[in-house]
């Protein structure tokens, strides 16, 4: 209901000896369209999304072989797990899973002159469907020479999108922060560094952004 993409697939399972649903295999295209959880939010554009998964009834839990998408934000792929919350009264409510990130290379509304490449990236997340809000619990994203925690909320209502990301770093260099910090944001602070600043290992860095509509 989130994806206003057009969707096939192919699926294959089973019926057991009592009449009950086995496992199931999917396998899902997904083509070009957007990510849009209410009219008033503004779409995430994608290009192609693929998933390889299998569900197993018994435990309510989905194993997601492949997730990828190629979108104009960014790409990336994923695998992990998710169980389903609602589905024994017939509507998905919920999804909480773990998911491991490869492959990433990020570049949202093209703040980027080249897209942001990212090693991997571990999530732990709770996805609710109506409203639609994604909490993550724990995120850790590798970089080639440190890491970034972060935790926090994703959601859209009528209104639009509302975030609110918080985040810890043990350490970076100032080549590297100067890489992963968008000249547009906090342009004048990043220009002193980047003009003053030659070489720097910066420690205990903490990061804390907010988005709500209009702003």
């Amino acid at each position: 209901g989130v994806l206003r993409a057009p969707i096939s697939g192919a699926l294959r399972g089973e019926v057991n000896e009592a009449g009950g649903l086995g496992q199931l295999s999917a396998t899902l295209q997904i083509g070009a369209g957007a990510l849009q959880p209410s009219d008033r939010s503004r779409p995430v554009p994608f290009d192609h999304a693929r998933s390889y998964f299998i569900y197993d009834p018994a435990s309510q839990m989905i194993r997601f072989d492949e997730l990828s998408v190629d979108s104009a934000w960014g790409r990336g792929s994923a695998e992990g797990h998710a169980y389903l919350g609602g589905v024994e009264s017939g509507q998905l409510q919920e999804l909480i899973g773990q998911f491991t990130f490869s492959d990433l290379a990020l570049n949202p509304n093209d703040v980027y002159a080249a897209p942001l490449r990212l090693n991997r990236a571990d999530a732990d997340f709770r996805l609710e469907l109506a409203p639609f809000r994604l909490t993550l619990g724990q995120m850790y994203i590798e970089d080639a020479t440190s890491g970034l925690s972060l935790a926090g909320a994703l959601s859209a209502d009528q209104a639009g999108w509302s975030l609110a990301l918080d985040g810890q770093m043990a350490q970076i260099s100032r080549d590297r922060l100067l890489d992963i910090w968008p000249e547009g944001l906090a342009a004048k602070p990043r220009a002193w560094i980047a003009r003053n600043l030659k070489a720097a290992n910066l420690h205990g860095l903490n990061l804390a952004l907010r988005v709500r509509p209009g702003t």
